[in-house]
């Protein structure tokens, strides 16, 4: 599947509070280019929550919950922040979320009232960060929240992207291979891969695995003969 890079756009610039937290993000977000971690992934990821957003209002899907407004500018934000100066595996990922987090903040406080509502705005965003940031793995929780499922399972589902083998992988490499093997790396990788899709819970990321896992497995497949033979 492909990025609709202008359908993020088309709904940051229907909201007149999004468009300025984005450019707020675009100004102040020292990880935008990295290898993986970067705005491509993160605007990914505000793809999957505008579909679940959008999907969820349907008569005709049963999600088990149909999204607001309101949840969607909240889903949004975090997804905006999920990967804000991220460290690119330096750092721990509790670090990673802290940096997001404070950036939310930051973000929010130089645009809005510091009042009640804002606080509560930025304390949700803030727990749906640390739970999909600090996750290693997608994994189902009875205790997280809808915002923090989509959240997480949103971060995880840039394997159906065309080029998530290449870019994906290899950018993910370029950040957290320390020296190890690239064939070793791939492997080791498209093994959580899969260990993952197997933790999808969403009805949203299980229907992408009904439409593009066959494409997937075959990709993963020619990616593994390329790279692992001899191995």
């Amino acid at each position: 599947m492909k990025l609709d890079i202008n359908k993020v756009h088309s709904v940051i610039c229907s909201n007149e509070s999004l468009m300025e937290i984005y450019k707020w993000y675009l100004t102040h977000n020292t990880s935008i280019s990295l290898p993986y971690h970067n705005i491509n992934k993160m605007l990914g990821i505000l793809y999957h929550i505008i579909c679940i957003y959008e999907n969820s209002r349907k008569p005709d899907t049963d999600y088990g919950f149909s999204l607001e407004e309101s949840d969607l500018f909240i889903l949004m934000v975090s997804g905006i922040f999920c990967l804000h100066n991220n460290s690119g595996g330096k750092y721990p990922k509790v670090t990673d979320a802290e940096n997001a987090s404070s950036g939310l903040e930051s973000c929010m406080l130089s645009f809005f009232d510091e009042n009640d509502s804002t606080k509560n705005i930025i304390d949700i965003c803030k727990s749906n960060i640390y739970a999909a940031v600090c996750n290693s793995s997608v994994q189902h929780d009875s205790n997280l929240t809808i915002h923090q499922s989509i959240l997480s399972e949103c971060m995880a589902l840039d394997i159906f992207y065309d080029d998530f083998l290449i870019s994906g992988l290899i950018g993910l490499y370029s950040e957290i291979g320390y020296g190890e093997e690239l064939v070793i790396f791939i492997s080791r990788m498209l093994k959580d891969i899969i260990a993952n899709i197997e933790k999808f819970n969403l009805k949203y990321s299980r229907d992408l695995w009904n439409a593009y896992g066959t494409e997937l497995m075959e990709n993963v497949n020619n990616f593994s003969k390329i790279f692992l033979q001899n191995k």
